[in-house]
């Protein structure tokens, strides 16, 4: 693989970092020549997934899977001056600030110093614009001392003088590390965590796809129905289906978030036959629609 744009790059290489630490299947790369530190960050991290989840599946067990529970939404209101007029409770609650303390503080004030100096370019650069929507990284600071780095969408309102800073931070779901498989059946649990580790990664890269039933996963994979629903939930804490719906419905939030896709068009794109199915199944996992989610 030969890529001239190092931004693309960078973004292979946060999603690779990503992948290792949910436990997700690395993809597998044909990378060619390696054309520069990009490249070879590239193939490293690929390799590294590889040698990792071989090394579980030896041993009998299936690789540890971690998914996204949430989002934190942060959102901030600034007046004509950059100080917060308004904010969620998120705001409160992951830097740990008072409500009192946050209301009228100049925005910057709770940025490290380094993104202090990204911010006030950032504001350089948007003075003169009557309407604008940028990004970037910020690193906040938490009242103990933390430091949070969130990537903002920094925009201007159409109607007020305000300014609306929002990001999002990925809660990442706690799940069991590797099950221990007694030694004496080593050879019949590396087969069978093999089959189930399949099953998991199907599912993900068919998200648009209807599911199979058990039946013919079974029959894909050369397996039994009964080996793949109990060894799903053993490894998984969850039924196939109930994976495949959260997933998909994950990756739902995820578009509406990031894209401007029309949300029939997600709804297709996630695998949902029409929109009120997807309607109601966004609903009942998130307790509000779908066009309720801030869109960039």
């Amino acid at each position: 693989m030969s890529m001239s744009n190092q931004e693309e790059k960078l973004r292979i290489i946060y999603q690779l970092l990503f992948d290792l630490a949910t436990g997700r299947k690395t993809v597998v790369l044909d990378m060619g020549t390696l054309d520069d530190e990009y490249d070879a960050i590239i193939l490293s991290l690929s390799e590294h997934g590889d040698r990792i989840r071989a090394l579980a599946l030896d041993q009998g067990m299936v690789p540890p899977y971690s998914s996204f529970e949430h989002l934190n939404q942060f959102v901030f209101v600034l007046d004509s001056n950059y100080r917060i007029v308004d904010f969620n409770y998120t705001v409160v609650e992951r830097l740990k600030y008072e409500s009192e303390v946050i209301q009228s503080l100049l925005f910057e004030s709770l940025l490290d110093d380094s993104s202090k100096l990204v911010w006030n370019d950032l504001l350089a650069q948007v003075k003169s614009e009557t309407s604008f929507f940028v990004t970037t990284e910020l690193l906040f600071l938490t009242v103990d001392g933390f430091k949070l780095p969130l990537f903002c969408s920094v925009s201007s309102s159409l109607v007020k003088q305000f300014v609306f800073v929002l990001s999002a931070e990925v809660i990442l779901k706690d799940t069991p590390f590797l099950n221990q498989i007694p030694s004496v059946a080593i050879e019949k649990a590396r087969a069978e965590a093999d089959v189930i580790e399949k099953v998991h990664t199907y599912i993900l890269e068919h998200l648009n796809a209807p599911l199979p039933s058990l039946k013919s996963l079974a029959s894909l994979f050369g397996s039994e129905e009964h080996k793949i629903r109990h060894g799903f939930r053993e490894h998984y804490q969850t039924s196939v289906y109930q994976f495949y719906q959260d997933e998909r419905l994950k990756k739902a939030y995820l578009l509406i978030l990031q894209t401007d896709l029309p949300l029939k068009e997600v709804a297709f794109q996630c695998g949902f036959v029409g929109y009120l199915n997807f309607y109601k199944a966004f609903r009942k996992k998130y307790g509000f629609s779908p066009s309720e989610v801030a869109r960039k």
